[in-house]
């Protein structure tokens, strides 16, 4: 029995409103419908949106894996999802930054020069950045004279070894005060704590026979 296009369309936004894939389906949408919005990217940007200034290449875009189907409320139905990119929304329109911003200037990767290899040939040894390349709008946060980046462990390594430490601390705390030894000697006293002599009761008393611990 074929099947209406409205009973596909309500089926789409029952699957928009009760899965929890609906941001994905929406990105998918957008990449299927992208040819249509050529001419306002065209008419926005003032020409062809691939001539962008600089040699650098585009940024890989990254992308991740989904399932296979996605079933739908009433279960009768399933999208064939493959590998979706993971951009902005302009990058679905095949743009490598906002419409017509900063003159359709080019966005070098988020990169931290830390990162980048310090032998190379750079033009600029210590900021390891050649000459007349783009700057990134965060370039500030990603020059080499920035805070680095902490990679040598992982969090729950860096706690690990905190505990490790913490441990043998207290464990050496612990064996030191079971054998720790007495002090090697013995508070001297004085006959009523020499109340007579100090001036009377209300002073300050020395030790008295008996208080003869430390």
């Amino acid at each position: 029995m074929p099947v209406s296009p409205i009973s596909d369309l309500r089926l789409f936004l029952r699957a928009l409103l009760q899965d929890s894939y609906a941001s994905i389906l929406l990105v998918s949408l957008l990449t299927h419908c992208r040819a249509s919005f050529d001419h306002v990217v065209e008419a926005v940007c003032g020409g062809s949106k691939t001539a962008l200034p600089g040699s650098l290449p585009a940024p890989p875009r990254p992308s991740f894996r989904l399932p296979n189907s996605i079933c739908l409320a009433d279960g009768s139905r399933r999208f064939r999802i493959g590998v979706w990119p993971v951009t902005p929304f302009y990058a679905l329109l095949g743009l490598t930054s906002y419409f017509g911003q900063n003159d359709n200037y080019y966005n070098p990767p988020n990169q931290r020069r830390q990162f980048r290899d310090p032998y190379g040939e750079w033009w600029d040894k210590q900021d390891r950045r050649n000459f007349g390349e783009p700057v990134h709008e965060d370039n500030d946060i990603l020059t080499i004279l920035s805070p680095e980046e902490y990679t040598h462990f992982k969090p729950a390594k860096a706690f690990f070894l905190l505990g490790c430490a913490a441990t043998a601390v207290l464990t050496l705390s612990g064996v030191v005060s079971l054998y720790y030894s007495d002090k090697p000697s013995v508070p001297r006293t004085f006959p009523d704590g020499l109340e007579k002599e100090l001036g009377g009761p209300s002073t300050m008393l020395a030790r008295k026979p008996g208080e003869d611990k430390w």
